[in-house]
């Protein structure tokens, strides 16, 4: 490509990417990075793309802190330029990784998720065939994936795509900056719980390898994206090289089934030479498990059987530490006392919601309980959800109800109402001033 197309081209389509960037915008969930740029939205997009057709971009420092749900982790946020920048980089490349990916990979998809995932894996289950499993899971995946390999399998993409030669260049070039960044280098801003970042164990951050050549930081949209398609050639290699017909994976945990413990020992040797051989990637030792279907097994959350499914214990108990935390803040009303005590992630790890109008708040308990009861209202859990409801609610009854008797989620009680002299708390009918 030469200079003067670039050049001419940047000229005619500049308008057009800084829309595509703002569409970008619009879509991007709310934040805190999202409200502070709000009247900056317009002149972030034509810079933005400026810098993308002229190959001038480069990734801002990231916000790094760690979290406990579903288990202890590091987090590398983006900047909310970066963000947009990465957004319309899945925007483009979405659709044509859709046309390689088989039928049974379901994350970052559309009309996937875990929730279908489970449900092709139990629609596997009970066919009379598939009467053992394997669990297989890849070791520290997200920080093993080496970017050469993921850069040669995105170019393959991208130049054999249809889009047009500048978004070929564009795309090519956006997506080398981000995978060839090294985000542990940077002078990244250190959020959150400092002590639980540093209780993260070695070989699970970004850090540990060599991360000039491997490693992706978890908590970029194109991070999940790029994870999900660097595994599109072993989804090939086991469907049409093995000819497995009973096969799920969701990102880096894999779910084969068959009608004999020998044939999946000898497809899971199979697959680990694969790893190794073409994705520089080995399996986690102790997170292979081998077992007869009727046991069940741990999948994706949920204790999987053919025709039922639970809730792990640990969700559970995650929910009666929230709805302690809850009851906490009705009974005491001190700040201080549950601020210490706060959960390390998600709205009520903020300050700012502690200090919110006593009725924010309770919407907001409201939206995490109804979370967590949705969860459980796709298992088979109808007994627990009203156990949960009389045991553990305490304070919460006088303000929640249940919305039916399946105890699918809650409502605020009718009848609540600010008092007129004190506009930020509730009171009940009968203690309104007249």
């Amino acid at each position: 490509m030469t200079k003067l197309f670039i050049q001419n081209s940047n000229l005619k389509y500049h308008h057009q990417l800084a829309a595509e960037l703002l569409q970008c915008v619009k879509a991007s969930g709310s934040s805190q990075q999202k409200s502070a740029n709000a009247l900056k939205f317009p002149k972030l997009c034509h810079e933005l793309s400026t810098e993308i057709l002229t190959n001038t971009y480069q990734p801002y420092s990231y916000h790094h802190f760690a979290i406990t749900e579903p288990k202890l982790r590091e987090i590398y946020a983006p900047a909310f330029r970066d963000r947009i920048a990465q957004m319309w980089i899945a925007l483009q490349m979405a659709p044509i990784m859709e046309n390689q990916f088989i039928d049974d990979t379901y994350a970052n998809r559309k009309g996937k998720g875990t929730l279908a995932a489970i449900a092709k894996v139990q629609k596997l289950m009970r066919q009379p065939r598939h009467t053992w499993g394997l669990q297989l899971d890849i070791y520290s995946y997200f920080n093993s994936i080496n970017k050469k390999e993921l850069l040669t399998q995105l170019y393959n993409l991208i130049y054999n795509s249809n889009l047009s030669a500048l978004r070929q260049y564009c795309l090519a070039n956006l997506i080398e900056k981000i995978i060839e960044q090294d985000a542990t280098k940077l002078q990244n801003e250190r959020t959150g719980d400092q002590y639980l970042l540093n209780q993260i164990p070695l070989h699970k951050k970004l850090q540990f390898n060599n991360t000039q050549q491997v490693g992706l930081p978890i908590g970029s949209v194109t991070s999940q994206l790029f994870g999900n398609f660097y595994l599109n050639n072993l989804d090939h290699e086991i469907k049409h090289t093995l000819k497995v017909k009973g096969y799920v994976r969701y990102m880096d945990d894999l779910f084969i089934l068959s009608d004999s413990p020998e044939k999946l020992q000898q497809w899971k040797e199979h697959i680990e030479w694969y790893l190794t051989s073409h994705l520089q990637l080995k399996l986690h030792p102790t997170k292979v498990h081998l077992a007869p279907i009727e046991e069940g097994f741990d999948y994706l959350g949920f204790r999987v059987f053919p025709h039922y499914k639970h809730i792990r214990k640990t969700t559970i108990s995650s929910l009666k530490e929230r709805l302690r935390y809850f009851n906490s803040i009705l009974d005491s009303g001190a700040t201080s006392v549950f601020l210490k005590s706060r959960p390390s992630r998600g709205r009520w790890s903020k300050n700012g919601i502690h200090y919110a109008p006593f009725y924010t708040q309770l919407k907001a308990m409201q939206s995490t309980i109804n979370s967590y009861y949705g969860l459980l209202s796709q298992a088979n859990h109808c007994q627990l959800r009203k156990q949960i409801y009389h045991k553990n609610f305490g304070e919460l009854k006088r303000y929640l109800l249940p919305n039916n008797g399946y105890y699918n989620h809650f409502t605020i009680k009718k009848g609540l109402h600010f008092n007129k002299m004190a506009p930020d708390t509730l009171c009940w009918p009968e203690t309104q001033d007249a």
